[in-house]
């Protein structure tokens, strides 16, 4: 079944309005991305690593703390 046709994009976009608003409340636009699943085994280290080598990339500084 797809996000869309089980609600869940629904339910989760008041969620992630409010996140975004919490984020913009931070000096000097600093933000915190959290990566996390009940699960183990399915990359959240990897994806972390990436995101964070991305966002250096970018230009943006970045501190990963595992």
């Amino acid at each position: 079944m797809a996000a869309r046709d089980s609600g869940i994009m629904k339910k989760s976009l008041p969620l992630l309005q409010a996140e975004a608003t919490v984020a913009a409340d931070f000096p000097n636009g600093v933000t915190s991305l959290v990566v996390s699943s009940q699960k183990g085994g399915v990359g959240k280290t990897t994806l972390s690593i990436n995101l964070a080598h991305a966002f250096a990339r970018a230009g943006v500084r970045t501190l990963l703390v595992a």
